[in-house]
């Protein structure tokens, strides 16, 4: 297989993973393990990572968010979150995020 054969397969199979990822997300799934939690003026919903499925119901996340009832101090928006070992969520702005990781 030539080096410019290669390069193209691995450019059909990256624009096939960003297709996969999109269909995910379309559905309410996300490709990178983390939960994301939308909140607007009608409250919450959520976005489980692909390790959550079948058992959305039972997944800890989604449990522990029966119990909030309005938006981090930050705001309406949308927001990654994770679970402690004492099952503690902990909320972070995606725009926040991306600075984050920018640094």
């Amino acid at each position: 297989m030539t080096k410019v054969t290669l390069q193209h397969r691995v450019a059909a199979a990256e624009r096939r993973v960003k297709q996969l990822e999109e269909a995910l997300a379309q559905v309410g799934y996300t490709s990178d393990g983390r939960h994301i939690i939308d909140f607007d003026e009608q409250g919450w919903a959520i976005q489980h990572p692909v390790e959550c499925r079948p058992q959305l119901l039972d997944c800890p996340v989604n449990r522990a968010m029966m119990f909030v009832s309005r938006p981090p101090t930050e705001g309406e928006g949308r927001y990654y979150v994770s679970m402690d070992e004492e099952d503690h969520l902990y909320f972070v702005a995606s725009a926040r995020l991306t600075e984050l990781e920018e640094d």
